[in-house]
């Protein structure tokens, strides 16, 4: 079988990060940015967008601070950086943060790293700017909180489970998002939780949404559900 591997927070906690080694998934923790703020600092959601030819592209400042460790990952991934900096001032931090299903990008589209938007197939702007953190997408399902990305997946066909916002935590701000506190590993076809689903208030929903459509959930066990920015895939 083909090596599953992902990249992940360094902080990723030992439970989640022990969770996914059982479940066969190699990680590769990132290094932490100076350019965003210290709480999201080393979240792949906010420093990774995979192009329509399966690069990576992310801050060219980054990558010039880590060549050792972008050598590394490009054996598996060519990197590329954008013309375009990050910041710590939202909404300049945003720039990767976009959700794509199927070459339709949906987000803060404005602040998004102009090669993304360049090769969109369709542009669906909503006001939520951290829109890739706000949604597990399952690859024919999502889960959100946020109102604006709930309708705007449903208007496109997609079936959507909306949640109660907040429960999940994330230092340095009143509450994380779904999608950085979860990974669909498609090659598993299993979503993995940073934590202990069954204490969030609609934890068994989520679960029955998920397991109705056929994929499998994992989550740690009396672990406080916490965003740690998702995970972004090399191997596939």
């Amino acid at each position: 079988m083909k090596e599953i591997i992902y990249l992940s927070s360094n902080e990723l906690s030992r439970e989640v990060r022990d969770k996914a080694n059982e479940m066969g998934i190699s990680l590769i923790g990132i290094p932490r940015c100076e350019y965003l703020p210290e709480p999201t600092s080393h979240h792949p959601d906010m420093l990774f967008y995979r192009l329509s030819d399966g690069a990576l592209i992310t801050d060219r400042r980054y990558y010039d601070h880590n060549r050792k460790f972008f050598e590394r990952i490009a054996q598996y991934r060519e990197i590329k950086t954008s013309i375009a900096d990050i910041s710590k001032v939202y909404p300049a931090d945003i720039r990767y943060d976009i959700l794509n299903i199927d070459g339709v990008i949906y987000g803060r589209t404005d602040m998004a790293c102009p090669e993304a938007v360049q090769e969109a197939r369709r542009i669906v702007q909503v006001k939520q700017g951290y829109a890739r953190c706000s949604v597990l997408y399952a690859g024919d399902c999502a889960v959100t909180a946020d109102e604006g990305l709930c309708k705007a997946l449903n208007e496109d066909g997609i079936d959507v489970l909306k949640i109660t916002p907040g429960n999940i935590e994330l230092e340095g701000y009143g509450t994380g998002f779904i999608g950085g506190a979860s990974a669909y590993i498609k090659e598993l076809d299993t979503v993995l939780f940073f934590g202990d689903l069954s204490a969030h208030p609609d934890g068994d929903n989520i679960f029955e949404f998920l397991s109705s459509r056929g994929h499998k959930v994992k989550f740690v066990p009396e672990v406080k559900l916490s965003d740690y920015g998702g995970f972004v895939g090399l191997s596939l």
